[in-house]
């Protein structure tokens, strides 16, 4: 009877925590176990559908050196002051650019409004030198067709060139669940075979390439990036830099 009465309370507790939180904006529970939305297959077969039908991004950066910013886990609404920041501080720079947001652009559902306000992608000079990838924060809720009708895309490359040679290759990689998927490993494979002379060439993800732990994703998938990537980053020696952003530690 003490067992069941155990049991019982600690069901109760549970069954109480869960209802508590149903109705907070910025906790996903159920993420917690299970992604909330389309796997990385779909997500996967969503943007090459969308790269298949838009035109190749090649920049001329018009000279050999240019600026890479980089930020992440600008976390919208909690933290939009740092965002800004960074908009301001790239839309100063005089130097040719690039930015790049590794992902976890918002907080929780209901923020893409506000944190493309920040952005402002569709009226700033920035918005083809601009480039984002997603973060758990950005694809859990179901959010996965809100964030595309904004950025369209989540795996895709870019280069850059000073007007005369190719200079670097930019690649967009969906970690945003915590693993990569056959799909994106086979197409990034197949990239790096057709690009390997194209100058140097830098990931960007939102999970790191490689981890000793399990990183801080739902239960099920945290178990794979390091098992996924270990399989196939020998053909990734053509990759001089990864930029990445997740782990708090």
């Amino acid at each position: 009877m003490r067992t069941i009465n155990h049991k019982l309370a600690i069901l109760t507790a549970l069954v109480a925590l869960l209802s508590a939180c149903g109705d907070n904006p910025t906790l996903d529970m159920a993420g917690m176990f299970s992604p909330q939305g389309p796997t990385i297959k779909t997500r996967f077969d969503h943007s090459m559908a969308y790269n298949d039908k838009v035109d190749e991004i090649h920049l001329d950066m018009q000279q050999d050196d240019y600026v890479v910013y980089t930020c992440a886990d600008s976390h919208i609404n909690k933290a939009h002051r740092n965002l800004a920041y960074f908009i301001n501080q790239y839309e100063a720079e005089t130097s040719p650019k690039i930015a790049i947001h590794l992902g976890d652009l918002i907080d929780a559902q209901y923020n893409f409004p506000e944190a493309d306000s920040v952005l402002q992608l569709g009226g700033r000079s920035i918005e083809d030198t601009l480039f984002i990838t997603p973060g758990n924060h950005d694809i859990y809720f179901y959010q996965w067709d809100i964030y595309r009708s904004y950025y369209k895309t989540s795996v895709y490359w870019f280069d850059t060139n000073n007007g005369s040679k190719k200079l670097d290759l930019f690649i967009c990689l969906d970690s945003a669940d915590g693993e990569l998927g056959n799909k994106q490993v086979n197409w990034l494979k197949d990239l790096l075979a057709e690009k390997v002379d194209d100058g140097y060439i830098f990931a960007k993800t939102k999970s790191a390439l490689f981890t000793k732990r399990k990183v801080q994703q739902n239960f099920k998938s945290s178990k794979l990036l390091s098992r996924k990537f270990a399989a196939f980053f020998l053909c990734l020696n053509s990759i001089r830099t990864s930029f990445k952003r997740h782990s708090k530690k």
